[in-house]
């Protein structure tokens, strides 16, 4: 808001004046001229020539009223403005004493002295919104040069309200663009040094209304950009004032991106230089110890194994670092018929994680098993390809069949290497394998009603796995596998 001085008649307009105050506050304006008369008052005017109308909010009182018939001199009012951040331009209003004194008031002309002016000018300023990433102001820089971050990565953002003077913040909105999550954390613990009696979590945390509505917000982007250059998200900040007037800060531009060229197709081997007669799905009768029904054909020398599964990717390439590594989960269910008919069935209950060999508490396959790839920053490079041999033991008494029907998620992960990231999905490959296998005539047969997964292929995904802790009563050999 600027405010202009005036007498009334012969308004005149200003050119120059002091610095702004903001609303809710006070600040000091000086009217030159003589002739002020030896009283008078001055009133704030939403119109500029003809009879004041009179804005509401404003007070003043005069300071100092000197009547200056002879040489130019000043009277000065300390104006107050209102609690409201409502923009516009008003007037300051001369209105000297009807005695005589000040019948022939004259605005002095601005080039009489440097201080001189016919009017004086006051700014009151709005309240402006800004968005600050540590000590970088980002607002504004959407329709320029968004700011490129990484997946994974954590970003906190503050809004704030400059120049609110007798104002305050009473609440305020964040919208962000694109897909985030508030948190996502992966758990393993051990139980006497065994996964299978321990528990894993796998949790992502949405944002809430709540975290929304704070000043600062921390947060992940779990999908971005393939490099392309082309997918951009907007970050805005509303602020509600107490005078329940909105500002909004201009929107903040990010850029997330993904490493490049990610693919993970998988293949089911179809067992090509193996006799026709050998299935895809078998019996051994020592792999798990005992006697077991597996995808694909286990040997004693795992090198000389065929795996139901290889996973292979092509070349990926980032410029944040990090790491890239496999994790998968499985929902399974094994049914075991009994010899006197009954049945038991072991329920996984969902989807639950499919290898505890991490010795570092991250459920991500771990170093040793080389499936987990540690990445140079700016190079390129290739994961090992992991395989799975999966199986359903036999060993029990007086069983008469087992069934299993297992489902599997593959996801290729990464995790930049900037402090407080988390995993996220670039990849994700779904297969499955199902059969039966009978005991009769003291020895198990061959496995029947066999179905698999025939070259399922990697998919670009954003879905992180997700996983809950096992119930305590859940059946052993139900809740996570390794092999």
């Amino acid at each position: 808001m600027r405010f202009r001085s005036t007498h009334d008649p012969g308004h005149q307009r200003s050119r120059r004046g002091p610095p702004p105050i903001y609303a809710g506050s006070q600040g000091y304006v000086s009217i030159y001229g003589t002739n002020f008369g030896s009283t008078g008052y001055v009133q704030v005017c939403t119109n500029s020539t003809g009879s004041c109308a009179v804005a509401a909010g404003f007070s003043n009182s005069v300071t100092y009223w000197p009547t200056c018939q002879i040489n130019p001199c000043q009277i000065n009012i300390l104006l107050t403005t209102p609690s409201y951040s409502a923009g516009g331009t008003y007037y300051l209003q001369v209105v000297p004493s009807t005695d005589g004194s000040g019948a022939t008031f004259l605005a002095s002309a601005q080039e009489s002295s440097a201080n001189a002016s016919n009017e004086s000018p006051f700014a009151v300023a709005a309240p402006t919104a800004q968005i600050t990433m540590g000590a970088q102001v980002v607002s504004g820089n959407a329709a320029k040069s968004p700011a490129i971050v990484s997946v994974g990565q954590q970003i906190q953002l503050t809004g704030s309200v400059v120049g609110l003077g007798g104002l305050t913040v009473a609440s305020q909105q964040w919208m962000i663009g694109g897909t985030t999550v508030k948190s996502y954390l992966q758990t393993l613990t051990y139980t006497n040094g065994n996964i299978s009696q321990g528990s894993s979590t796998g949790l992502s945390t949405p944002l809430g209304q709540s975290d929304l509505s704070q000043p600062s917000i921390t947060f992940y982007w779990i999908d971005g950009d393939d490099c392309t250059n082309m997918v951009n998200y907007t970050v805005t900040y509303t602020a509600t004032l107490s005078d329940q007037s909105t500002v909004s800060a201009p929107a903040a531009g990010f850029r997330p991106v993904r490493p490049c060229a990610v693919t993970a197709p998988a293949q089911a081997l179809t067992f090509n230089g193996v006799t026709a007669a050998a299935p895809a799905i078998t019996f051994s009768p020592t792999y798990l110890g005992g006697p077991s029904m597996n995808f694909g054909t286990p040997n004693v020398n795992p090198a000389q194994a065929i795996n139901g599964i290889t996973f292979n990717t092509s070349p990926i390439t980032t410029t944040f670092g990090g790491t890239f590594a496999w994790l998968q989960l499985v929902k399974r269910t094994n049914t075991f018929t009994f010899m006197d008919g009954s049945t038991q069935t072991l329920n996984s209950n969902g989807f639950v994680l499919d290898n505890g060999g991490s010795a570092n508490g991250q459920p991500q396959y771990d170093s040793m098993a080389e499936w987990l790839y540690p990445y140079n920053p700016g190079q390129k490079g290739t994961l090992p390809s992991p395989v799975d041999l999966p199986a359903v033991g036999l060993s029990g008494t007086s069983l008469s069949s087992v069934t299993t029907s297992q489902q599997f998620q593959m996801f290729l992960m990464y995790q930049p290497s900037s402090a407080n990231s988390i995993w996220v999905t670039l990849q994700q490959v779904n297969w499955n394998w199902a059969a039966s296998i009978a005991f009769a005539n003291g020895a198990w047969g061959m496995p029947t009603g066999t179905s698999f997964s025939a070259n399922p292929m990697g998919m670009r995904s954003a879905s992180l796995p997700q996983w809950p802790t096992p119930p305590a009563t859940a059946a052993a050999g139900a809740i996570t596998f390794q092999q």
